[in-house]
């Protein structure tokens, strides 16, 4: 392969230093399903809570709004 220019050797990703998901945060009920799932498919509990999030956000799209107090305008519930 001569002519091509080498490439560097590749650095070290650091995978260890990111907070977990906060499960905690969710209903007993939504926190009990990301437990078990994360359990079952034996992944990490944030794959399972961000798979719950985009569930419940597409669930819940234009079916529930907030509305600010002293303002004309609303918002749907999606992320």
């Amino acid at each position: 392969m001569s002519g091509y220019p080498q490439w560097d050797k590749p650095e070290k990703l650091i995978v260890n230093n990111m907070p977990s998901f906060p499960i905690n945060v969710f209903p007993d009920w939504i926190k009990n399903f990301v437990e078990g799932m994360s359990r079952e498919l034996n992944t990490q509990a944030d794959l399972a809570a961000t798979v719950v999030l985009s569930v419940l956000s597409t669930s819940l799209v234009r079916k529930y709004q907030f509305k600010y107090e002293n303002l004309t305008w609303t918002q749907i519930l999606n992320i």
